[in-house]
């Protein structure tokens, strides 16, 4: 019965969605022209600004009490700026807000504020095209595409959390602060970077226990130790070459560009996690004193080192001469945080291996408006922890999905009606979910 109430209201948000369409049809043209300060007459020093909200409405069918919620909320709400002030340097800033609903809303004045920081680094071009540096709080990430992917242009509604494994465990909302590398050779595109972990202390959100490994090794030491990272990312470019000014990488060009990319990264973090000798002589909870937490740890627990590694290919053309394309994606995660890792917020992400894949097909049709996107996705998470422990019903879990894009405005405006399927390793039962996105960036 749920399931029927939940396909209702998919149809009717579709409904939704087309009657949108046709109302475009009578409206003034939207072309899009890039918000940018040219501070030069010849435009080589700019100012170049970006902002975009993403606005979900989400209606849940939860697998335990069979209840439907529909509940609004703001996924991402952004601004970009950044500036080449000369034909060497780079300045960069963006901050913003993610997932933001009713349960996050509080009284002016109260709490804390939800507005922070993503990005903040600097670039020199070192050679030009073969070797830029720079260095901040920045994106420039190893072990994917999808690990560097822009928020701005995803094929589907969204991406699963396991494309950033680390996200707020050593780092800041998938932003690390540190030194990086980055340029093209030949056809060969690479970024490297070099950055210090997260400082956290031990405690609730970072608990100890014998199914569970903490991702912070500085977390262990309080600061007096550093926790490097080593990060990478390499991807052979056959056909058309992709822009590599910023991070953020492209999830679909609608056909405007013949892509076909082969790609490998990795993330390492020596001695970054830890486990327990003997799940019954655990943690003394009630200590205080930090030289005492560290000797407790020391005595109880054993390191390991975290290697992260991916491997990907993408595809993205056009498809004959009426404006038709392909969009494809597949991408292979073997994860090792030490044994038994697991950290189940949104998508389970541990010690594995796990598979995600994604297709599109824009219909033809002329320009990037009033355009149809339908997609698919899928992924497969084969945790090592799935399979060892006698509680989980499945040795795996997995999420399948199918999506509409319908372009107002290619993704400058953007609607996508969403359907997903997610089955349990724990339990072996399933959950369905069904979004309504609508996007708006300049």
């Amino acid at each position: 019965m749920k399931s029927k109430r939940l396909i209702i209201i998919g149809c009717v948000l579709l409904l939704l969605s087309t009657a949108v369409s046709h109302a475009q049809d009578q409206e003034p043209d939207h072309t899009y022209k890039a918000m940018t300060l040219r501070v030069s007459e010849d435009g080589s020093k700019y100012i170049r600004f970006i902002s975009w909200h993403q606005l979900w409405l989400t209606a849940q069918e939860h697998s335990v009490t069979e209840d439907l919620t529909i509940r609004p909320s703001l996924r991402r709400s952004r601004f970009l700026l950044y500036a080449q002030i000369s034909p060497k340097f780079l300045i960069l800033t963006h901050f913003g807000i993610n997932s933001f609903g009713a349960d996050q809303m509080q009284g002016i004045g109260q709490g804390r504020a939800q507005l922070f920081m993503h990005d903040a680094w600097v670039e020199y071009e070192a050679i030009k095209k073969n070797l830029y540096v720079g260095g901040g709080l920045h994106y420039w990430n190893g072990i994917s595409r999808l690990t560097n992917q822009s928020t701005l242009n995803f094929l589907p509604l969204d991406m699963p959390r396991f494309n950033w494994p680390t996200i707020n465990t050593t780092d800041q909302f998938a932003r690390h602060i540190g030194i990086y590398a980055k340029g093209k050779l030949g056809k060969l595109d690479y970024r490297v970077a070099v950055n210090e972990a997260m400082t956290n202390n031990v405690d609730g959100s970072r608990a100890v226990n014998a199914d569970f490994s903490t991702i912070n090794a500085k977390a262990l030491t309080f600061g007096t130790q550093g926790s490097y990272i080593v990060q990478g990312y390499f991807n052979y470019q056959f056909l058309d070459q992709e822009s590599n000014k910023l991070p953020y990488m492209v999830g679909s060009y609608f056909g405007g560009k013949k892509i076909f990319n082969i790609g490998a990264g990795f993330y390492t973090n020596p001695n970054a996690a830890i486990t327990l000798r003997d799940a019954a002589n655990p943690l003394d909870n009630t200590l205080t004193d930090p030289t005492a937490i560290l000797a407790d740890i020391e005595s109880k627990t054993d390191s390991h080192n975290v290697n992260l590694f991916g491997v990907d290919v993408f595809y993205d053309s056009p498809i004959g001469n009426k404006g038709a394309a392909i969009t494809a994606y597949a991408v292979y995660y073997d994860y090792d945080f030490g044994p038994n890792f697991l950290y189940a917020r949104g998508e389970t992400i541990g010690s594995g291996g796990t598979l995600f894949s994604q297709v599109g097909f824009l219909t033809p049709g002329d320009g990037p408006r009033n355009r149809l996107q339908p997609y698919v996705t899928g992924s497969l998470r084969m945790l090592d922890q799935f399979k060892d422990s006698e509680s989980y019903q499945n040795t795996s879990a997995s999420t399948v999905g199918v999506g509409l894009n319908y372009l107002i405005n290619g993704h400058n405006s953007k609607l996508t009606l969403e359907w997903q399927h997610n089955t349990n390793a724990v339990s072996g039962t399933g959950s369905s979910l069904g979004r309504l996105q609508y996007v708006v960036f300049l």
